[in-house]
């Protein structure tokens, strides 16, 4: 359970700094966010991770809402979605971290497409959603690997163990 807090520390920084991002930055901008989603649906647990992706999404609906709960599935879903595929490729090589984030992004997009589509059959939603998709898959794709490393990092930092590999045991013969 602690990691789900440290998680979802993680993943309020990372609101902030995307939200940061994207006042400062005119052409695009990544969804930090949905990489934590992503390497959530690769390496949490089954029960944990979902909540975390709900729980991330709906501070996303809150934050940018375009309709109520909108991210809230469509992180959900994505977490589903990067497990299921997580599970087939070798995910410590940086290409596959890569592809999969890619992947992933282009399939929340979709997903995001659909959703409004049937909310709203505006002519011109696609331009809107297909012109920013191609820039986020490039950012998403770019900041994949630091992000990712980072998100291992702090999730080795984080096993119980940790210190009795590195530091050894003080006290215990």
């Amino acid at each position: 359970m602690k990691k789900f807090f440290l998680f979802l520390a993680v993943g309020f920084l990372l609101i902030i700094a995307q939200s940061i991002w994207r006042m400062s930055i005119p052409f695009g901008s990544p969804d930090f966010l949905f990489i934590l989603i992503v390497y959530s649906g690769i390496y949490r647990n089954r029960l944990i991770g979902p909540l975390l992706a709900f729980v991330l999404g709906i501070c996303i609906d809150a934050l940018y809402g375009l309709q109520p709960g909108m991210f809230a599935v469509i992180y959900t879903a994505s977490f589903f979605l990067s497990r299921l595929s997580g599970r087939r490729f070798y995910m410590r090589s940086y290409p596959f971290q890569l592809l999969i984030v890619v992947a992933m992004t282009a399939l929340a997009k979709l997903l995001q497409f659909v959703i409004l589509r049937t909310l709203d059959p505006q002519p011109d939603l696609a331009a809107l959603i297909w012109d920013s998709t191609w820039r986020q898959m490039i950012w998403n794709g770019v900041l994949a690997i630091p992000i990712v490393s980072l998100l291992e990092r702090i999730d080795l930092w984080t096993e119980d163990d940790y210190s009795d590999r590195f530091m050894g045991r003080i006290g215990v013969f």
